[in-house]
């Protein structure tokens, strides 16, 4: 049986901010509890709108659901996906940029002192990042 997170999809577009968390929040521990077999759109979706040319608000809400439901499905899933994480920061377009230095803020606040681990390597994409001329 597969779940069809469409509802909880759409509250991470959510123009209101406390709406994207809940829902960010809630489809992680859906995730934890039923597990990824049972969405298995769900990884990809969140990574093309982190980066799509939608809004800002969408690609916030894509990096707060991406960072939860990572979180959710345990730290070797998180060790699995970082070096494309990491690699896939270097996108092309300013808004690619964007969305990953959304996902970078957003990471550190749900995994808490397990991220540490990746700072040596998500700094430098970060001060890159600030020295970025690109606006999206």
């Amino acid at each position: 049986m597969h779940v069809s997170p469409n509802r909880s999809q759409a509250v991470l577009l959510d123009p209101i901010p406390e709406v994207r968390t809940t829902g960010a929040k809630a489809l992680g521990r859906l995730c934890a509890g039923l597990g990824e077999e049972h969405f298995p759109q769900l990884l990809p979706w969140l990574r093309s709108m982190l980066v799509s040319d939608s809004s800002a608000v969408e690609r916030t809400g894509a990096a707060q659901g991406l960072a939860h439901v990572l979180a959710a499905l345990g730290d070797d899933k998180v060790a699995e996906t970082m070096p494309d994480l990491l690699n896939s920061a270097h996108a092309d377009s300013a808004v690619g940029r964007e969305g990953y230095a959304l996902l970078w803020v957003h990471m550190p606040a749900v995994l808490g002192e397990r991220f540490e681990t990746y700072l040596p390597d998500v700094l430098p994409i970060l001060l890159t990042g600030l020295a970025d001329d690109f606006e999206p």
